[in-house]
């Protein structure tokens, strides 16, 4: 299949997840490649798995007529664990496994230099086909030496001065985010689908790192003008493209012989990413020319890159699209779920508020926001409980040892983070939403308690999401925002999430704000 994991509603009520996560006691297995210790191990075609059939191996439990869908791929993980165990091959077109022991995801990631994902060969295929507009296949796309020439120049966004940069700015959008919650409030407090709402804060905030200018989508009069329409816009794009990737994968590839449904709609919003791209670079651009825009911090990220003579304008190009896309859901969906857990525990909820009023003057800087920990570990325990993203995926490029097996080079392994998670041999009362597990007993500061691959909410090791820490400050920013202004509840169906690559919400998340006084 692939390297994405799928989070069911069911998941908190359901007896087959709660036993599975329970029922399974995994042996210790040694943290080396010795001649002694392989010879000790398992072959590989003993690794536990279902029964596959001629020529189709496992797809057939993915199909129509199979008992698992992509979209609920939690559902179908959380069963192969209770019926395999700790690792568990599948065959779907590639030899695959699935780990479910953070000490085998943590070999996953010895020796990396420039690590092996599953490629969107689809995304690939168009954009090496488009050499005017594209100078490779882009970060997420690429391998090898290629995926690091690309991301080297923009590592830079990375340290963790660079996002205070930005902090300012992230605020500022922030509070017209607050401003646009009270004014689109209906008469109960509510704002329906809420998500969309998000998604306009997240466009805006990556909008102003990548072209160093605001979009206009969180005016208050933008239900009605340009803005709304060219926000739907923007949404629906990141939804279509992360639609037809997760298609591309799943389906036959009849892409490379004659242009699909699923690769004409991939076509044509990486055409509008791309297109929105280059347009803003190029007013970004006359902007650095004039020394009115010197010490414009909104510019930093395209001034090192212009400045940057390995950095080609294509390269700029492609950057500024992969970044300003990738940004808009995740981080939307994040920030939702951290809502939603909030809003369904408001004791924690006016625990957080408490510790906001009391870390936060009246201005909050990134020093203030960073010393609200208690903000910290709501946002971590919400990634625990209600991940946005997927699993950690690596396709091997030398043999290793998992759970006493012998693995080859070239198998993907996928880490199952997000049932690890909810496993109690990992975390006590796994399916509670409880902050303080990530804190010290006075809360003065966060304490790793628990083994570092079970919960990797940005991925890890050398292809570690770039744009993590800028991520993580609009979500804090935001988080606190509200919190400061609102109290947030929600009286509907339990939300989960389903699939599209990254995690989304269900259900409409029609949250309701109150003011607070």
């Amino acid at each position: 299949m692939i390297r994405f994991l799928g989070r069911s509603p069911a998941l908190r009520r359901n007896s087959l997840f709660v036993e599975s996560v329970r029922g399974v006691v995994t042996s210790h297995c040694p943290d080396s490649n010795t001649d002694a210790v392989k010879e000790e191990a398992k072959p590989f075609f003993s690794v536990p798995g279902p029964k596959k059939l001629p020529v189709i191996g496992n797809l057939h439990l993915f199909s129509r007529f199979g008992p698992y869908t992509f979209e609920r791929l939690y559902d179908a993980y959380a069963d192969l664990y209770e019926k395999h165990g700790p690792i568990v091959r599948l065959d779907v077109g590639i030899k695959m496994l699935l780990l479910f022991r953070p000490e085998d995801i943590k070999k996953l990631f010895v020796n990396e230099k420039h690590p092996q994902r599953p490629l969107f060969e689809a995304l690939k295929h168009y954009r090496l086909k488009r050499k005017d507009v594209y100078s490779c296949a882009g970060m997420i796309t690429e391998n090898g030496e290629e995926w690091w020439r690309i991301r080297k120049p923009i590592q830079f966004i990375m340290n963790p001065a660079f996002p205070k940069i930005y902090f300012p700015h992230h605020a500022q959008i922030a509070d017209d985010l607050v401003r646009f919650i009270d004014q689109k409030r209906d008469a109960q407090g509510i704002v329906p689908d809420f998500l969309k709402v998000l998604y306009r804060f997240t466009e805006e905030a990556v909008g102003l790192l990548c072209f160093g200018k605001r979009l206009g989508l969180l005016s208050l009069n933008s239900g009605t003008d340009a803005e709304a329409d060219f926000s739907k816009q923007l949404t629906q794009a990141s939804e279509d493209t992360l639609k037809s990737l997760a298609d591309s994968l799943l389906e036959f590839p009849w892409w490379k012989i004659f242009p699909t449904s699923t690769y004409k709609t991939l076509v044509r919003t990486q055409d509008f990413f791309q297109s929105f791209a280059a347009k803003c670079i190029k007013e970004a651009e006359l902007k650095l020319k004039d020394p009115a825009y010197k010490d414009d911090g909104s510019l930093e990220l395209l001034r090192r890159l212009f400045e940057d003579e390995t950095v080609k304008p294509t390269d700029i190009s492609l950057l500024m699209t992969e970044l300003f896309a990738a940004g808009i859901d995740t981080t939307g969906n994040t920030i939702g779920f951290a809502l939603y857990n909030l809003a369904k525990n408001p004791d924690v909820q006016e625990k957080l508020y408490r510790h906001i009023q009391k870390g936060v003057s009246d201005v909050l800087t990134a020093d203030s926001l960073y010393e609200v920990r208690y903000l910290r570990a709501c946002i971590l325990e919400s990634h625990r409980v209600s991940p946005a993203t997927g699993s950690i995926a690596r396709i091997l490029t030398e043999p290793k040892i998992l759970s006493g097996y012998q693995i080859p080079e070239n198998v993907l392994c996928i880490g199952m983070q997000p049932i690890i998670c909810r496993q109690e041999q990992h975390f006590d009362d796994p399916m509670d939403f409880r902050p303080e597990r990530w804190l010290n007993e006075d809360h003065s500061k966060m304490e790793k308690k628990y083994h570092p691959y079970t919960l990797t909410p940005f991925s890890t090791g050398r292809r570690k999401c770039v744009g993590f820490r800028i991520a993580e400050q609009e979500i804090n920013i935001c988080v606190l925002k509200i919190i400061q202004n609102f109290r947030v509840e929600y009286d509907g169906p339990e939300i989960g999430a389903i699939m599209r690559l990254s995690f989304i919400p269900d259900k409409p998340l029609n949250l309701k704000f109150i003011p607070r006084k």
